[in-house]
């Protein structure tokens, strides 16, 4: 997901200038560079092919209501690589804004908006998952397409909230030099602040609070379930075949759920090392501005773009149905079905 790359504290404004001032130094940020259209481009890719797999098979692939956080994830993290990230590499690249005021305004709104959007939609999940694992009945009885729906025009709503009014501030008030474009968080620290706060660190608690819930619930099942004393003994050699279609089915529901356990465990462990960094420096950027350099800001900021990178791969690897509806993406199998008569 992306980071707020437009986030230049005073320190690393003047390393923005001193670099169009030097060109000779400009190549040290050429790997970065590198790095940074690397990760679009396979971000891109990934997502396209996560939102193509829903659309290709969307009757199977939505009748799980928990898969639509997915897709607007997806959807989220093609509109983080494909608006954001291009204008912080041609940035780096040229070492200043060579764009207008307009554009720049657009980068910050985006940039912005859309990493919120991205961890709140992270926040939804692990939220779900928590809500199935621990009230099962409940989550079946409740957990309809309509909830669901709301869910994702509350998220839009938070978005808005957080965010609009510093940006509406920042733009009337400070707006940006042509050679620069930011959002200076040192004239509005009690903004910056909040959204700190309820951006990332408050979620962060969220999502780590619901997956240790998970893992105990799924541990106290796993301990049910192995303890429980086998049933078949002294059965009738006519009941014996219905005994061990229930045995298979319980083990692939208890492999299914480790599945999708493992899976949310990569994804809030990954949603930590790549986000950290960022915070981390921003953190500190708020405190002592001169303790950060804008090598170190810019690549903290490029490490919380592989997020999105990351985010297909995982969901792909933790969802069966998504995973082989991109296989016959790749293999052109949907494509061979839909042009057979």
């Amino acid at each position: 997901m992306d980071a707020q790359s437009t986030i230049l504290p005073d320190c690393i404004t003047h390393n923005v200038i001193a670099i169009t001032q030097q060109p000779e130094q400009q190549p040290k940020y050429a790997f970065l560079v590198t790095l940074l259209w690397l990760t679009g481009i396979i971000a891109i890719i990934g997502n396209c092919l996560v939102i193509i797999a829903f659309i290709s098979d969307h009757r199977k692939l939505l009748r799980v209501n928990f898969n639509i956080y997915i897709l607007n994830l997806a959807i989220t993290d093609v509109s983080v690589a494909s608006t954001s990230l291009p204008f912080f590499a041609m940035e780096l690249y040229n070492g200043s804004w060579v764009y207008d005021k307009f554009t720049c305004a657009f980068w910050i709104l985006v940039d912005w908006g859309m990493t919120f959007a991205s961890i709140f939609f992270l926040v939804a999940i692990s939220i779900d998952r928590y809500w199935a694992a621990c009230w099962p009945n409940n989550y079946r009885k409740l957990n309809t397409s309509n909830r669901k729906t709301c869910i994702i025009v509350g998220i839009v709503c938070c978005v808005l909230v957080i965010w609009i009014p510093p940006f509406v501030q920042d733009r009337l008030e400070w707006g940006s030099v042509d050679s620069e474009c930011m959002y200076s968080p040192e004239h509005h620290r009690l903004f910056s602040v909040l959204m700190m706060v309820f951006g990332y660190h408050l979620p962060s608690l969220i999502m780590a609070f619901c997956y240790f819930k998970v893992l105990s619930v799924m541990r106290k099942k796993l301990q049910e379930s192995t303890s429980r004393p086998s049933t078949t003994t002294g059965a009738s050699t006519s009941t014996e075949p219905c005994s061990n279609i229930n045995t298979n089915k319980h083990r692939a529901k208890k492999a299914q759920e480790k599945r999708i356990f493992v899976s949310l465990s990569y994804i809030l462990f990954t949603y930590l090392v790549t986000w950290s960094p960022f915070h981390f420096v921003f953190d500190i950027s708020m405190i002592n501005a001169e303790l950060v350099s804008f090598q170190v800001y810019a690549y903290a900021y490029w490490m919380a773009y592989v997020n999105s990178m990351l985010n297909p791969i995982l969901y792909a690897a933790g969802n069966t149905d998504i995973r082989n509806a991109i296989r016959d993406i790749v293999l052109l199998r949907r494509f061979r079905k839909a042009a057979s008569p």
